[in-house]
């Protein structure tokens, strides 16, 4: 019976004892130098990164859609913003191919809440300036051009139906000069001049203004979480330190605990 006893006590997993903040305070007192090393390699990594890199601005270039006499815009926006993407841009892009093999910066379009303005937004050091207002530049000119087409398409209609009731009424005033048809024509025909002379055409308001203030991570912010995780890489360095001299320990005594 006690034979058996002592079996089962043999058998009985090992308590393992839980670290303490005492404990771990020691660990990391006794292996300072780990801790120091890992966590100054961290904090100048992190200093590193905020320092060596270029200032980023932001260049924004706005643009005032088109519209019609209602006040609506010609195209509607989600479609010129597509346009951007998909088709002018990967034009733009192609152009950097040969100097630089791939376009440095990104250009970014997003359109205002009431959907009247585009704005083309890039982040870029500031010695790309030149490059990003080229690029900008670029792509306004050619949504100027469609933009100017699109406005000189709703003229050209509105001339021709202008045209065409001009026609018509000539021709029922040679039959009855005065007709409620005639008077009719007549209201319809100021009413196309008008809404052809209230078409507003696209305007570009700025090309590629650069800001105040760089744009980015705040280099003070980035050395503060670089202290914090220098502070953890070191703790957790000691910890594996120590549970890896724990498990060779273990091992040569050939203790289960």
């Amino acid at each position: 019976m006690q034979f058996m006893v002592d079996k089962l006590k043999n058998q009985e997993p090992c308590v393992r004892s839980e670290l303490s903040v005492v404990d771990m305070a020691v660990t990391i007192i006794r292996r300072r130098r780990a801790f120091l090393v890992a966590s100054i390699v961290v904090f100048f990594a992190a200093l590193g990164f905020a320092v060596l890199p270029a200032d980023e601005y932001e260049y924004t270039s706005l643009v005032q859609l088109a519209k019609d006499a209602e006040g609506e815009t010609i195209e509607p926006v989600d479609t010129l913003v597509e346009t951007f993407e998909r088709r002018w841009l990967p034009q733009v892009e192609r152009s950097y191919e040969t100097e630089f093999g791939e376009m440095p910066f990104e250009v970014n379009f997003k359109a205002s809440q009431s959907g009247e303005v585009i704005r083309l937004t890039t982040l870029a050091a500031d010695e790309l300036s030149s490059k990003v207002e080229e690029a900008h530049s670029e792509l306004l000119d050619v949504f100027m051009k469609r933009q100017e087409l699109l406005v000189k398409r709703q003229q050209q209609v509105a001339a021709r139906q202008i045209q065409s009731l001009q026609e018509l009424r000539s021709s029922l005033g040679e039959a009855r000069p005065s007709s409620d048809a005639d008077t009719s024509l007549a209201a319809r025909i100021a009413e196309l001049q008008v809404d052809a002379d209230a078409l507003i055409e696209a305007e570009v308001i700025a090309v590629s203004k650069r800001s105040f203030q760089p744009k980015g991570p705040h280099r003070l912010f980035i050395v503060a979480v670089g202290i914090l995780l220098g502070i953890v890489i070191g703790v957790l360095t000691v910890l594996l330190l120590e549970f890896g001299s724990a498990v060779k320990t273990r091992l040569r005594s050939g203790e289960p605990c």
